[in-house]
């Protein structure tokens, strides 16, 4: 009798400890230490203009001087010099779908959809040349550029060309994979690529033999970051916006997180400011500066808008609402 009552307790026992662990596991996975979620807005954001390009599709902008590039299904380029009256100027389209671009000199390498690389002559903006089409994958997703060599990712994998000459780029190397990479960005002698599950690093020193060597974030997809030192800024579609210490790559360090139930697909980050493209919540800022308590700040949102990215230059924030308004300047403060 005794025996049976030692089994039925330990039946009962074993099932609670179990319960425990797995909550305590989940509990550390999906939801460390350090989230904010803090609401105190102190700005007063003011629209002061948009204009509606060709495509209300957007994967990222880029602004040079007084000119924004819009990364949609072509490659859009748009006069701001006058933030009241923003003009058009161009558009390069061949059927493609632009990801990331990256601005060197007067060459713009292009991470195209379905066309691979393509490396444009911008240095006259109303007769864009395109002198180099690389068709490196029919789902290229971001591309940089690093020492003469263009970093490129694709759904299959990472591909390195040499651009010395970028006329004629040369394949260097790879590395294939079944992960569905995304955004990438090159530090030193890494590359960072985003996927669905975190940012995969790889040693990139030898070209020509990649190798992966660690790995940023467990859980939820990184869509956008942004490096300022040995930190690292994340937009996570799941978790919000992330706080990285990557002064050491093999062992990086989450140092917090502000969560208020968005989409955070896009970052800036200038100084202590981070300026979030939100999807559906619109632009969101957020001070950063404590990174154990961080503050939303400021929100510019319109009913119906879907922010995807954004860019911040002085007092002025350049988003892009794909539901309708297209590129729209947002004054910060004055």
């Amino acid at each position: 009798m005794q025996k049976i009552k030692l089994l039925l307790k330990w039946k009962i026992i074993i099932p609670i400890f179990l319960i425990l662990t797995i909550s305590i596991t989940l509990g550390i996975i999906f939801q460390p230490l350090k989230t904010s979620n803090r609401v105190n807005h102190t700005l007063d954001l003011v629209k002061l203009s948009s204009v509606h390009p060709a495509e209300l599709y957007c994967e990222g902008l880029l602004i040079h001087n007084d000119i924004v590039i819009i990364s949609e299904l072509g490659v859009s380029f748009v006069n701001v010099s006058d933030a009241l009256n923003p003009k058009i100027i161009n558009r390069f389209f061949d059927g493609g779908g632009a990801h990331t671009t990256r601005l060197i000199d007067n060459l713009l390498y292009v991470a195209d959809h379905h066309q691979g690389m393509e490396i444009l002559d911008i240095g006259n903006l109303t007769n864009i040349i395109k002198i180099t089409n690389i068709p490196v994958s029919e789902d290229t997703a971001s591309i940089d550029v690093y020492n003469d060599l263009a970093y490129i990712s694709a759904y299959e994998g990472l591909y390195i060309y040499n651009i010395s000459n970028p006329y004629s780029p040369q394949s260097v190397g790879s590395y294939l994979t079944s992960n569905s990479f995304g955004y990438l960005k090159i530090l030193n002698n890494y590359a960072l690529i985003s996927t669905p599950n975190g940012i995969d690093v790889f040693d990139v020193s030898n070209p020509a033999d990649p190798v992966k060597t660690g790995k940023i974030g467990s859980w939820g997809q990184i869509r956008h970051f942004q490096i300022i030192g040995n930190i690292l800024y994340g937009a996570n579609m799941d978790r919000g916006v992330e706080i990285y210490d990557i002064s050491n790559l093999h062992k990086p360090k989450l140092l917090g997180r502000f969560h208020n139930g968005g989409k955070p697909a896009y970052i800036h980050v200038i100084d202590n400011i981070a300026f979030v493209a939100d999807y559906e919540d619109g632009l969101e800022i957020i001070d950063i500066s404590n990174i154990g308590k961080m503050v939303e700040i400021g929100q510019f949102h319109e009913a119906g808008d879907y922010i995807r990215a954004v860019q911040v230059v002085d007092n002025l924030a350049y988003i892009f609402d794909a539901s309708g308004d297209g590129l729209e300047i947002i004054q910060l403060w004055e």
